[in-house]
């Protein structure tokens, strides 16, 4: 990453990633999500409390927007659940072979639901 950018306001700092150009500025990432909000959401999905619909949506942004650095089996079951929300499809007229409906999506998430309370508790 790089440091302090031109034209920031006093005391902000913006960076930017040499490798994929991702640029943020100071404080824009307070507060990222720990493995306690990403069980706490699927599980509001599984129950189900919330739309496949607005699963996907508050995950793809909570996954997208995280910088945490995760140990690889947090990574691979998070990255997981990403992957399958973008075969993840309502309409059966659009979803191709391999796509998944909401039955399914909900059974995946239950699957990785399952595996991240499992790791929290080694990592607590």
């Amino acid at each position: 990453m790089q440091g302090e950018s031109a034209g920031s306001a006093a005391g902000e700092i913006s960076f930017t990633c040499a490798r994929c150009g991702l640029q943020a500025k100071s404080g824009s990432l307070v507060n990222p999500p720990g493995l306690t909000e990403y069980i706490q959401l699927i599980q509001l999905f599984i129950n189900p409390a919330i739309s496949a619909g607005e699963f996907e949506r508050r995950y793809l942004r909570m996954f997208k927007d995280d910088p945490t650095i995760r140990p690889e089996a947090e990574y691979d079951v998070l990255n997981r659940l990403f992957s399958d929300l973008d075969v993840y499809l309502p309409d059966p007229g659009l979803r191709s072979a391999g796509g998944l409906d909401e039955e399914q999506l909900r059974s995946t998430a239950a699957a990785a639901f399952g595996v991240l309370v499992e790791l929290s508790q080694h990592t607590s």
